[in-house]
Order: C-alpha cells, then sequence, then structure tokens
C-alpha cells in the first residue's frame, strides 16, 4: 500500500473516531507468546536461537504483549461492537505493521456497509 493510502485511511478512520463512530483499542494479550517460530530459522544456531528467545522475552518484560482492536458503535443501542482484532505484538510493533491499517478499513468498511443498508 502506498504511503498517501495509509494516510487517507488513517485520516478518514480519525474522522470516524470524532464522529464517535469507530474506536481503536489497544489491550493485554493474555495469550501466551509462543515464540517457537524461532525455531525453523535454519540459517541460525542452536546459540543463536536460544539469544533470540531470551531477547524477545526480555522485550515482553519490559513492554508486554498486546492486541489491536477496532470496534464500531450501533447507532440505536449505543452499543460497542468489534469489527477485527490482530493479537500478538511485543510493545507497540503494531504501529505501521500493515495489521494496524487492515483493522481500521475493516471498521471502516463496517460503517460504510451500515450506512447502505
Amino acid at each position: 500500500m502506498k504511503p498517501h493510502e495509509i494516510e487517507k485511511i488513517n485520516d478518514v478512520f480519525k474522522q470516524a473516531q470524532a464522529d464517535g463512530l469507530l474506536r481503536f483499542r489497544i489491550v493485554p494479550d493474555e495469550t501466551f507468546y509462543d515464540d517457537s517460530y524461532i525455531d525453523t530459522w535454519d540459517y541460525l544456531s542452536e546459540s543463536e536461537k536460544i539469544k533470540a528467545k531470551k531477547e524477545i522475552r526480555d522485550r515482553i518484560e519490559e513492554d508486554g504483549v498486546w492486541g489491536i482492536i477496532v470496534d464500531r458503535k450501533c447507532s440505536e443501542c449505543g452499543q460497542w461492537t468489534e469489527v477485527d482484532s490482530v493479537y500478538g505484538f511485543i510493545g507497540n510493533e503494531y504501529e505501521n505493521s500493515g495489521y494496524d491499517i487492515d483493522v481500521k478499513k475493516a471498521g471502516l468498511k463496517a460503517i460504510v456497509n451500515l450506512k447502505g443498508t
């Protein structure tokens, strides 16, 4: 996705938030972080894999593991409903990950679909 497209999505999403239609939440991920994917990194030696896992555990200890959620507000009842979410981000690595834009796009699509019905 091109930078100007990302900027447009962020701008439209911010307006939808200001209008009270959508919200973006960052919540603790309460699921155990599985670092076993490091075992598939064949280009690392066993000692390098151990070191990489320790670095990840240290980052988790320092920054936590988080999920991002986009909710839409029901115009009739005022309740919030989850539209999309992604979990497993260490610290703020969700920022500019592409997943942040994906959940925002899902939220924007949800309110457009509501207006069309």
